[in-house]
């Protein structure tokens, strides 16, 4: 349907990976009405209008929303330095 079809199918071009990338990008989006900023970042890139700034593969943006499921930092939103080192310091508590 037109409202998961990439912008640039829809204006006569070749269908491609990132053109999939979109539509797949689209239909998370229907499924998350309101993501937190994380799983917004990944959707963003996901449905970006220019296709080179799309994920690259399926699997690259597989691997940011398994990254997101494990509430682990994202490519598209990496950590603060203070969220860092908080995330460190959780993990490796003094004894």
């Amino acid at each position: 349907t037109e409202g998961y079809t990439a912008p640039e199918i829809l204006s006569g071009g070749t269908p491609t990976t990132f053109a999939d990338i979109y539509s797949l990008g689209r239909v998370l989006a229907s499924l998350a009405p309101q993501p937190d900023a994380d799983l917004a970042a990944i959707l963003a890139r996901a449905c970006h209008p220019d296709p080179p700034s799309r994920y690259p593969t399926a699997g690259a943006l597989a691997a940011d929303l398994e990254a997101y499921s494990r509430n682990q930092p994202v490519s598209v939103r990496p950590l603060s330095l203070p969220a860092t080192v908080l995330r460190w310091a959780m993990l490796h508590p003094a004894s």
